[in-house]
């Protein structure tokens, strides 16, 4: 009694300061426990346990066995034993708090198909905790089923149930003799010598071997599962256990004591067979993970690969990443390749197991300039976008993320190209239309054309999310501008970019912008734009025709008529009063200007006697325009011949000037030609008649020119001019 006494905290019907959760209802295809097991947490810190509860009233005659497993439970700390948090009674109950676990009868009720290196795991498992008990512990487990192996989070089997576990050398209370029979359970599948003699021929080191057979039934029904009637043939037998255990677990069943191997002897018999798997070796080293160098931790992580499609629950998240998290941490040379892994395991992991263990890791390694990290962090974003909120996105990932636009690494701005469409929806409207603009302008005009051709294709799949204000405008001015790229699927995707955001363009816009955008691409050198091109030119004109039938028709078509006639009457008048005045001003001449007309002469015979030319007159000075200098610029809008857009958005206005890799074909340059008309010499007979005076006009002085305003007089040009006297023809144009 003193030692229960020291070994309990006592309380009197006080509470125990842990939460419990949910009870852990047993599977009903085995036996059930004397404890009920919750799922609880601790009051002060949240941490999670699982609590097993005994009700004393209930169940009074079992008390010396939940007593016993309490004592010795909580005595005996050794590898592969459940681990105790605390223990605690009271007037009606006891409770052991251990570390969140469930039972392995539990665990098979969702994973019945454990594979088989799953199961030597187990078996693995639990015989080098069953060794540790029997050598290092002296004593007797007495019982084994699947409700007494349990996983905890970590992904590591380990054994409970110590109802009736006996020290060999010194136990006063002989459980396994004096309450083995209480147990439920235990007198199923009994070894030979047990179920002829009972269990009192078990003393001394043989009882030892006890366990020996125990373990053995447990790895006939765990290569069994599903199968509950079970008879000891059935264990002869040994059915479905496999092939490089079979001989081991033949030994284990012999019928007699003395030939009956102890489980330590099981455990270095196959540690260069049966438990020589991927993931036995994987745990063995993770318990002594802390004494290795980086070159072995390196090694270990390189084939920890093959056990990931193996391992149990919990294994991966809360054993191998914890410790990847710290060689990435601790080992900088080889913070990628710990990062390649961290994201690898990590997208099997839960969405809230993501965001709590995977998470952090990605914000920080954002932040570090070494590209191979960066490849991986782009290219892993699908799968973790879910767990990064539009705050982690915004203020801690884009300032990071816009450096890989100007990297002189093609590889990473494309992949950072490629990321836009993940993070664009999680961007402040700032960052959205301003700052990733002025990027995605800048790499438009990279000299690798599949980026070019990326960001023409990125731009149209953003376009929901950029601002209704001036979104028409900058698509306008971008898919203009990739229309013109040397690069054929530059200008294709430039073309099914703008008929994929067909719905973000007004009539008006369409108008006035979008079909003189794609105009030019209808006369394109390759018949895959042209043909494209006429599909969007075809679809824009049809909403443009489509929102011109919904116009209301003219009402007032009377008034317009009047308005026509006044215009047609107008225009008559201003004739016959424009040949009165005409008439007038000339008679003071000898009549009117028409000769012909006064002589009755025909047009016809008037052409005929017509000289090549009728007189000398003075000519206005021909000044010489020079060429036109064609120039190619890379910075877009900046072409007169380009659609002019009414609103400044700023695409593209900081781009320097850049050579393609596609040399662009040259535009034949537009020179005018020089005209220099040659007329023949003066007749004589031209000259008869004098020239008519000019008439003297009123001049309005005119304001002095602006300040600032320079006007360069035209230069006089001396033009010598020579007529001909061809007979039959006037000779004009002869020098075009």
């Amino acid at each position: 009694m003193n030692f229960l006494s020291k070994t309990f905290t006592s309380l009197t019907g006080g509470s125990i300061p842990y939460n419990f959760g949910e009870e852990q209802v047993p599977n009903p295809s085995y036996i059930a426990p004397i404890w009920k097991i919750y799922d609880g947490t601790k009051k002060d810190d949240g941490t999670p346990c699982t609590i097993f509860e005994f009700d004393i009233k209930a169940r009074p005659d079992l008390l010396p066995l939940a007593s016993n497993s309490l004592r010795k439970i909580r005595g005996i700390r050794l590898p592969g034993i459940l681990k105790i948090l605390d223990t605690f009674e009271n007037d009606s109950n006891l409770y052991i708090v251990s570390e969140r676990v469930q039972s392995l009868a539990n665990y098979l009720k969702n994973n019945e198909d454990l594979t088989e290196q799953i199961k030597l795991l187990v078996i693995h498992s639990v015989a080098k905790a069953i060794k540790y008990i029997n050598v290092e512990g002296s004593s007797v487990l007495g019982y084994l089923d699947f409700t007494t192996v349990f996983i905890n989070e970590r992904g590591e089997f380990k054994l409970g149930g110590f109802e009736v576990v006996t020290n060999l050398k010194s136990d006063p209370d002989q459980a396994l003799y004096r309450l083995s029979g209480k147990l439920s359970g235990f007198n199923e599948l009994l070894s030979p010598e047990v179920a002829s003699n009972g269990i009192d021929v078990l003393r001394g080191s043989q009882a030892i071997k006890f366990d020996t057979w125990r373990l053995a039934v447990f790895i006939y029904k765990l290569f069994n599962i599903g199968k509950y009637s079970i008879t000891n043939d059935d264990i002869t037998k040994g059915s479905k256990v496999p092939r490089s255990l079979l001989a081991a677990y033949k030994k284990l069943i012999a019928s007699s004591v003395t030939v009956r191997p102890t489980v330590d002897q099981l455990l270095k018999n196959g540690t260069n067979s049966y438990f020589n798997t991927d993931l036995i070796t994987a745990y063995k080293e993770l318990d002594e993970f802390q004494l290795r160098d980086d070159q072995e931790k390196l090694q270990f992580f390189q084939n920890i690969e093959n056990v990931k499609n193996d391992a149990p629950p919990g294994f991966l998240e809360n054993r191998i990443i914890p410790e990847l998290i710290t060689f990435f941490t601790q080992s900088p040379e080889n913070a990628a390749f710990a990062l390649r892994l961290i994201l690898t395991f990590g997208d099997a992991l839960p969405e809230n197991n993501k965001s709590i263990i995977v998470k952090p890791i990605i914000l920080k390694a954002f932040t570090l300039p070494d590209r191979q990290i960066r490849v991986l962090l782009l290219a892993s974003l699908p799968k973790f976008m879910d767990v990064l909120t539009k705050s982690d996105i915004s203020d801690r990932i884009f300032q990071h993320f816009v450096t890989g636009f100007s990297d002189s690494n093609p590889a990473i701005r494309e992949e950072t190209i490629k990321a836009v469409l993940l993070i664009a929806p999680k961007l402040s409207e700032r960052q959205l239309n301003n700052d990733l603009l002025r990027f995605l302008a800048k790499t438009q005009s990279d000299e690798k054309p599949e980026i070019r051709t990326n960001t023409t294709i990125c731009l149209g799949k953003i376009a929901e999310y950029l601002s209704n204000s001036s979104r028409a405008s900058i698509l306008a001015t971008a898919f203009a501008k990739a229309m013109k790229d040397p690069f054929i699927h530059s200008r294709l995707a430039a073309i099914m970019a703008i008929t994929s955001c067909i719905n973000y363009f007004s009539p008006e816009v369409i108008s006035n912008k979008i079909l003189s955008v794609i105009a030019p691409s209808l006369l394109d050198k390759s018949s895959k734009v042209r043909d494209e091109a006429q599909k969007a030119f075809d679809l824009f004109f049809n909403k443009i025709k489509e929102e011109a039938s919904k116009l209301p028709p003219d009402n007032d078509s009377t008034a317009d008529e009047n308005a026509m006639d006044q215009v047609t009457s107008d225009v008559q008048n201003f004739g016959l009063n424009f040949s009165n005045a005409l008439n007038k001003f000339t008679g003071g001449f000898g009549g009117s200007l028409n000769q012909d007309a006064n002589n009755n002469i025909t047009p016809t015979d008037s052409r005929s006697t017509t000289p090549s030319v009728v007189s000398s007159f003075q000519k206005e000075p021909i000044v010489k325009n020079e060429p036109t200098k064609v120039e190619y610029t890379e910075n877009w809008g900046a072409d007169d011949d380009e659609i002019q857009i009414d609103d400044d958005d700023g695409w593209g206005a900081e781009d320097d000037v850049t050579e393609f890799e596609e040399t662009p074909v040259e535009q034949p340059k537009i020179v005018k030609p020089v005209v220099k008309p040659m007329f023949g010499s003066t007749s004589n007979t031209a000259r008869s008649k004098p020239d008519p005076k000019p008439i003297t006009r009123t001049r309005t002085t005119s304001a002095p020119a602006k300040k600032g305003l320079q006007l360069k007089p035209k230069a006089k040009s001396k033009l010598k001019l020579e007529l001909d006297d061809t007979a039959g023809d006037d000779g004009w144009g002869d020098g075009w």
